[in-house]
């Protein structure tokens, strides 16, 4: 007989398995007697120390996380909006053409069309387009692939419900930029510029700003005090 007198209670056998012995020794799994030997475990006190420890850490984790989640998606969203206004200008540079950029409700249609009229509401999606079928007046805010207009790109709408509007009525609707590079914005005290938002405010906002020369730029509230959001 094996004297188990010694050994006392084990979660899983210690001196006699449970798994390949030829004298198996029925143990209850779990145990009235506190476990010995090696088999430790976590006391009442301990689990609910690490408890509290955890819940502070995620309570100042948290905020920090979302607040760098908010300024990597402001940040990456403002520099898009730059590579379009740029990529815009010098396409019109080298095809000698008007080439736009216009807002659209629904870019990512079958047939997508430039939205016109209402609030100005930028955030919904952008069209990149040649605009073949307004060669004079350079002030066509319609793509129109029946006219020779071609599609470059398509742009789809903001995520985390970030707001993007221009400042002036001739920011509404589109920006044109002409054969030399420049738009058709006329010169203003206030130079014309978009203002992407998010829930934090214009503490936290970009302004997309158009040099007379076309050439766009990131500006914030701190160097550019006329920025607002809706």
């Amino acid at each position: 007989m094996i004297n188990t007198s010694r050994i006392g209670c084990f979660f899983v056998g210690h001196f006699i398995p449970f798994v390949g012995s030829f004298t198996p020794h029925k143990l209850p799994l779990v145990c009235r007697k506190i476990p010995t030997g090696n088999n430790l475990g976590f006391t009442l006190i301990e689990l609910i120390i690490t408890l509290v420890i955890a819940g502070v850490l995620l309570g100042i984790g948290v905020p920090n996380f979302r607040t760098f989640i908010q300024n990597s998606r402001i940040t990456s969203q403002s520099n898009e909006l730059v590579g379009v206004l740029a990529t815009a200008r010098s396409e019109a540079l080298k095809r000698n053409l008007a080439v736009n950029v216009c807002r659209s409700a629904d870019p990512t249609a079958g047939t997508p069309v430039c939205t016109v009229g209402g609030s100005g509401t930028w955030e919904t999606g952008w069209l990149l387009y040649v605009d073949f079928s307004d060669k004079t007046t350079l002030a066509n805010n319609s793509f129109a692939a029946a006219d020779g207009d071609t599609l470059l790109k398509v742009y789809p709408a903001l995520a985390g419900n970030n707001t993007l509007r221009g400042n002036s009525a001739a920011l509404v609707d589109f920006v044109s930029f002409k054969p030399d590079g420049t738009t058709t914005l006329i010169s203003a005290v206030t130079p014309h510029h978009f203002k992407l938002c998010d829930t934090r405010g214009a503490g936290s906002a970009r302004a997309i700003v158009l040099e007379p020369t076309g050439r766009p730029r990131i500006d914030r509230l701190a160097t550019f005090a006329t920025l607002t959001c809706p």
